[in-house]
Parts: C-alpha cells; structure tokens; sequence
C-alpha cells in the first residue's frame, strides 16, 4: 500500500478546546433550504464525505482498537490511518481532561484530524488505492460503564447531547466541510438508545437550523444482527 501522506500529516491533529468552542461564532447558514439527509447500512468509511464522526472513547485512543475490539470508532481505527493522529502526544490533552473531570459528561474537548488516510474497506480488504477525509472525535457519555454518569437526569442527558452535536456541527462547518458522515453516536457500548439519538439529530438539524449549512449529512448506521438502531435513524429520517 502506497500512502500519499507522511506520518507526520497522518499524526496531525487540530484540538478543539472548550473556550474555542464557547468563543466560536457561527455565521449565516449557507444555503436556503435544508440538505440532503441520507441513511445507509453501511460503514462509516464506505461513502467519501468531508469529514467523519469518530464515536470516541473519552479516556483512550482508539477505545479497544490494539485489542481487538469491534465498535465503530475501532473500526475507523483498522481501516485508516486515524490512530496516528488521536494517539499522537498533541491529542493527550484531551484524555487527561477527562480522566480528571469531575462533571458526569466529562469535557467539551473534541479532536479534529484533518488527514486520515483510508486503507481499508469495511471488510478489512486493502483498496486499490488510498482516499483522504478528516474526522472529528468526541465522546458520548458511556451510560453503561462509566460511574459519573450516574445519577444525571433524563432531561440533563438530552440538554448535554443536543448541544454536544450542535457542536459538532458547528466545528464542521467552520473547519470548510461540506458533505459529513455521522451515525448512531454512543448507542451499542455507551447505552444510548438509537431512536433518543435520532431525536437529537434531527432536533439540531431542522429546530437548530444546522441542515441549512451543509451539502449533505449521511447516517451511517450498519445493522449487524440487529436491525434496531438503523431502523430508528430511518424512521426519523
């Protein structure tokens, strides 16, 4: 496999702090009427798109990737060249930030890689040639595993997850992307239950204006066994 960037490219990250997010202005949306929102069966790679999702572990890189674990932000990690750049020394900022935050949600942190080279397809087969996209890494509260969680309120998780994906917007579109791929944000491993999600999308897309200021935004939602969460997403959209 021949890349067509350097280590040094692959290893670069943009870190997006919470002041940066508080003092980030959004300006007049881009187009008129409202983009196209698709859902697919498929992986979060399979579609060429600006910039991708990464459904992070908020306190480390990769989550399970070097052991061999499965979910969706290890599967990004076997398929590109994304561990490089959220294992990197500069992206540690945010892991320590949350591993001594006291709040239930950890940090507003957030990771932007801006060249990650995709390899692989979702069958971990070689492709023919390499293909670049960004992705942003942010962690959903892990609802299922993590003891700060508990005790948040219902109405406090959804305040927490509409602003959390406002912000994820946000920073896409100030950062030049267009086409975005994103999906069932912590369901699975983290607990959080698909059509919930779906709602907070749809609630910053269309209440929140935010479909205004892209080409496109794909779900990219692969059913595995279960056809649950990719049904939620297609029924809300």
């Amino acid at each position: 496999m021949i890349f067509v960037h350097s280590l040094k490219e692959h290893q670069s990250v943009v870190v997006v702090s919470p002041s940066v997010l508080s003092s980030a202005v959004l300006p007049a949306p881009l187009h008129d009427s409202f983009c196209k929102i698709s859902v697919i069966n498929d992986d979060s790679f399979a579609v060429p798109c600006d910039v991708v999702m990464n459904f992070a572990n908020a306190y480390h890189p990769g989550g399970g990737y070097l052991s061999g674990a499965r979910a969706q932000e290890e599967a990004l990690c076997r398929e590109s060249t994304l561990y490089a750049s959220i294992s990197s020394s500069a992206a540690r900022v945010m892991y320590d930030a949350n591993l001594h935050s006291s709040s239930a949600c950890n940090t507003d942190y957030m990771l932007l890689s801006p060249c990650v080279e995709v390899f692989r397809d979702g069958d971990n087969n070689l492709l023919p040639s390499t293909r670049t996209t960004a992705v942003l890494t942010l962690a959903a509260p892990n609802l299922l595993y993590d003891p700060k969680v508990r005790g948040i309120t219902m109405a406090e998780l959804d305040d927490y997850m509409v602003n959390r994906l406002y912000q994820f917007f946000l920073i896409c579109f100030l950062h030049g992307y267009r086409t975005i791929c994103t999906g069932a944000w912590g369901c699975g491993a983290f607990g959080h239950d698909a059509a919930r999600v779906a709602s907070y999308f749809h609630t910053v897309i269309y209440q929140k204006g935010m479909g205004k200021y892209f080409d496109s935004i794909l779900f990219a939602v692969k059913t595995g066994r279960d056809p649950y969460n990719y049904d939620a997403f297609k029924h809300v959209f």
